[in-house]
């Protein structure tokens, strides 16, 4: 994720938003998920979303630019 805002920050010159759009997917009646296919889902979106909030939010906070994020 860092290096994906910074390929951004180099090669646009900005970021001025964000949009959280991450998702995890199995091809799986519910019931049979496994806890570990749940596991990996989350990991996905909540600690991917979490991520690349927190880390775009501190450079723009530091940097006192405004932004947008959208989830």
């Amino acid at each position: 994720v860092e290096d994906l805002i910074q390929t951004t920050y180099s090669r646009f010159g900005a970021l001025d938003g964000l949009i959280n759009n991450a998702a995890g997917n199995f091809i799986s009646p519910t019931e049979r998920l496994s806890p570990r296919a749940f596991d990996v889902i989350v990991d996905i979106v909540l600690k991917g979303t979490y991520t690349c909030t927190l880390l775009c939010g501190q450079r723009w906070i530091a940097s006192k630019q405004p932004a947008v994020v959208l989830n």
